[in-house]
């Protein structure tokens, strides 16, 4: 929690410093950064739960002997989607992925001209809400 402070943080200077023109960020730059945030965060939330329960269920399987996919619960042994991440990462590895994510992704914001800032928030914020969907349809919980 404290990391997705510190990152939230990012937004708030880029919004109070930006020069006038086509560089302006706006309100509506701002509400639109927060989305993005506030959708990567659940994201981060859901992997870090869906990790630990995939962890958690491995070893209870394996502790019972039950160790065939018939007795699998519903996260053991999954593994995650994303391709810059290990199969398994560590919660480590999970928060400094998504802080990187986050804080590259408000510079990339702020550093943009309007037209296109908005057109890399929207792709984010579209792509976020469809991997947040699909990690709730998979019974992901968000947890912070």
């Amino acid at each position: 929690m404290k990391t997705l402070l510190v990152v939230l943080f990012l937004v708030v200077p880029c919004s109070i410093h930006a020069e006038e023109s086509k560089w302006k960020w706006t309100g509506t730059d701002t509400a639109y950064q927060a989305a993005t945030v506030l959708l990567m965060a659940t994201d981060w939330s859901q992997t870090s739960w869906m990790m630990r329960q995939s962890r958690a269920e491995d070893a209870a399987r394996q502790g019972s002997g039950l160790d065939n996919d018939r007795h699998a619960k519903p996260m053991a042994g999954r593994n995650e989607a994303n391709p810059l991440l290990d199969d398994h990462p560590s919660q480590g590895r999970i928060n400094t992925y998504f802080v990187a994510t986050i804080a590259a992704h408000t510079v990339i914001a702020r550093l943009l001209p309007k037209p296109y800032r908005r057109v890399w928030q929207a792709i984010y914020i579209v792509t976020e809400a469809g991997f947040v969907a699909h990690n709730f349809s998979i019974g992901a919980r968000v947890e912070f």
